[in-house]
């Protein structure tokens, strides 16, 4: 099994589809969630054109690699099916030891997303709603560290970027079906990037229902995806946060969230890589989260 890096942090972060996904939030409504995640390095995916270009193995083994960060999300109902969203992670970490530049760490703040979503149908247990996204950089893409492999002779195999440093502006469709005690979600999305960045192609599917006797424990499944289309100018990067341009991957998460009083949840997330995965390290995403909606 291959387990994805950084961008499933943010991920790992969204809230449920039967809170989002296609649902809007009633007007002065909402939904707010903080959560941590771990992601434990456990080797670089550089992409099939490196192997043939060095003959290291496809992942290659680096130094011990650590990240760490502070995630929230925050949906409020401004309008009869009319959404605010907004995403941010205001602690970014990350630890690297080296074997050739020894040890490193470096704290960031996260870019800010907003959007809007407007749910377009509601038809008995079926909804559909169009969203919109900007994310705002907060710094530059420039590498901070570069990426050497523990093998012998310790090459160079990438390079520690801890931004995008770019603009994204993402338009999504989303579709699901209610129904009681379960629900099935679907979106896909169109992003555009600055910088000369690749456009990316985003899906995602998910389920979930709810367990137990008293129906308070709620479970659901994704799984998603990021496509590059190659389409951009500037050159892809190889870093183990998996920011950078040309960076792809197909992943799951699975969340488990307890339902408390007054609209509290408390939850934690296992997300992982299935295939392809390209140009960000290997290791699971380990997450807990408090939320409430209101």
């Amino acid at each position: 099994m291959r387990f994805v890096g950084v961008l499933l942090v943010a991920a790992a972060l969204f809230p449920t589809a039967a809170v989002a996904g296609p649902w809007a939030a009633e007007p002065g409504g909402g939904y707010a969630k903080i959560g941590v995640t771990w992601l434990p390095g456990v080797g670089l995916f550089r992409g099939p054109e490196a192997v043939d270009a060095d003959g290291l193995e496809n992942p290659v083994l680096y130094g011990f690699y650590q990240e760490v960060a502070v995630s929230t999300y925050a949906e409020l109902g401004l309008a009869r099916r009319l959404t605010a969203t907004l995403q941010w992670t205001p602690v970014r970490s990350f630890l690297l030891a080296d074997p050739v530049d020894g040890t490193g760490a470096w704290v960031t703040v996260g870019e800010p997303r907003v959007g809007l979503r407007a749910q377009a149908v509601q038809a008995g247990p079926f909804a559909l709603s169009l969203e919109g996204h900007v994310t705002a950089p907060t710094t530059g893409n420039d590498p901070v560290a570069s990426v050497h492999a523990v093998t012998d002779g310790n090459p160079r195999v990438g390079e520690l970027r801890v931004a995008t440093g770019v603009w994204e502006f993402e338009a999504a469709l989303h579709a699901g079906v209610g129904l009681k005690g379960l629900y099935l979600a679907f979106h896909g999305a169109a992003q555009k990037r600055t910088g000369g960045w690749d456009s990316v192609l985003r899906w995602g599917i998910e389920a979930g229902t709810k367990v137990g006797k008293r129906k308070l424990t709620h479970t659901r499944v994704k799984l998603y995806g990021f496509h590059p289309l190659g389409d951009g100018t500037a050159p892809y990067h190889r870093s183990p946060s998996g920011l950078g341009n040309g960076t792809t991957y197909v992943a799951f998460t699975v969340e488990i969230d307890r339902e408390l009083p007054d609209g509290w949840f408390v939850g934690v997330s296992l997300a992982g890589g299935v295939a392809p995965v390209v140009r960000q390290t290997g290791g699971p995403v380990i997450g807990g989260s408090v939320a409430r909606r209101f």
